[in-house]
């Protein structure tokens, strides 16, 4: 990773001076209580990939088609990465770490981290609390979560110190990427994270803020990923759930009370409006990644066409690279929180935006325009009564 030079110059004043920092030798102290460790960061993945290691991942790629359906349809299906899509990608700043985590010696047994990023703006803040809450309950340990907080120009002081407070009293780390959030930045902020943290027999549960994960019967996430472990398992597949509240209206959240009660209605959306894949891996093994919507498995080759093979745990694709993914046999229910006050905004845009590009990224923009339209018929709310959607009320836990 290379060490940016003059971080004040890329950052700006909105950073360095509205979060107190005054000069470069302040790094290394607490800011804002921020420790800063290892400093400010800026990394670029290479510039040109070379020919022979495009070649090396479409044959690893064709090789992969020979997996079974059922596992194939949770692996990333590569295209290669222009490089005009690249070089608009914001890749931000990183600060690592800014929490107080220390790394475990390596002899330790395997253990179970959260991966998350979290936004210190927008309406789904007011969700971070009971998010990092209910993965405590599902047992996985403070020292082990890997928070990060997505900072931009839109950010004071004030709301970031609210988001800090909340993730502190779940988790001993955060680190921050400071930046406009992509899926594409994300993906390689948190390849830096994860090649720095975690080891090839770990476990990785990486998850959305707004995503739960129902782990019915089988116990905490360190139980059931050690059965999982026992029989050779090396991966977890979900679905959505999509929670809504009873009437099916976009209300607002109360922070002071479960958001399981608030959205009490388990339903399945997406069978009658589809804005995007529905599957999630829910955990995998630290020798495993998964790709920027977290919905599939990337294997080497999706980290080759990108340059970003130093931060990936598989080395370069080659014909002796081999993985071999084992499922666990069910596909678990992820419920996503995400239909509340505030989305509808999200939701227009993305589908103003989609709807003027081309194939996919158009219908992306079309699926999206149906649902607002949906709404606006509906008076704002979802038609809960719609047999389609198969809503059934949950019972809080």
């Amino acid at each position: 990773m290379k060490t940016n030079s003059d971080p004040k110059e890329g950052l700006g004043r909105y950073a360095w001076q509205r979060w107190g920092v005054k000069s470069e030798s302040s790094l290394g102290q607490s800011v804002n209580g921020y420790n800063l460790d290892d400093g400010v960061y800026q990394d670029f993945p290479q510039a040109f990939v070379k020919r022979e290691v495009l070649r090396s991942a479409r044959i690893y790629r064709e090789q992969t088609l020979e997996v079974s359906p059922t596992v194939l349809g949770f692996v990333d299906s590569v295209v290669i990465a222009s490089r005009r899509y690249m070089g608009r990608i914001d890749y931000g700043y990183m600060i690592f770490p800014v929490g107080k985590q220390k790394l475990r010696p390596k002899k330790a047994p395997p253990q179970v981290f959260l991966s998350t990023l979290l936004t210190a703006e927008g309406f789904s803040v007011v969700l971070i609390d009971q998010f990092l809450g209910h993965y405590s309950n599902l047992g996985i340990s403070r020292n082990n979560m890997l928070v990060t907080i997505n900072v931009n120009e839109r950010v004071n002081k004030a709301g970031l110190e609210k988001v800090i407070q909340a993730v502190s009293r779940h988790s001993a780390y955060y680190d921050l990427f400071v930046g406009n959030w992509s899926s594409e930045a994300l993906t390689f902020h948190q390849a830096h994270k994860l090649i720095s943290s975690v080891r090839s027999e770990d476990w990785i549960v990486t998850v959305d803020s707004d995503e739960f994960h129902d782990l019915q019967h089988y116990g905490s996430y360190p139980e059931f990923l050690s059965k999982c472990d026992d029989v050779g398992i090396n991966f977890v597949r979900g679905t959505f759930v999509d929670r809504l509240a009873e009437s099916g209206e976009l209300v607002r959240m109360n922070a002071r009370e479960s958001v399981q009660s608030q959205f009490p209605l388990a339903c399945s959306l997406s069978k009658v409006l589809p804005t995007g894949s529905t599957k999630k891996i829910m955990a995998y093994k630290g020798g495993l990644r998964i790709n920027r919507g977290h919905h599939r498995l990337a294997l080497c080759d999706f980290y080759d066409v990108r340059g970003y093979t130093d931060v990936s745990p598989y080395g370069p694709c080659s014909l002796s690279t081999e993985v071999q993914l084992v499922p666990y046999p069910s596909v678990l229910g992820v419920h996503h929180f995400k239909w509340m006050k505030g989305v509808e905004e999200a939701t227009r845009y993305k589908a103003t935006r989609y709807s003027n590009m081309s194939g996919r990224s158009k219908e992306t923009g079309e699926a999206y325009t149906r649902l607002v339209e949906h709404l606006e018929d509906n008076d704002m709310r979802f038609n809960v009564s719609d047999a389609r959607f198969g809503c059934k009320l949950v019972q809080p836990n």
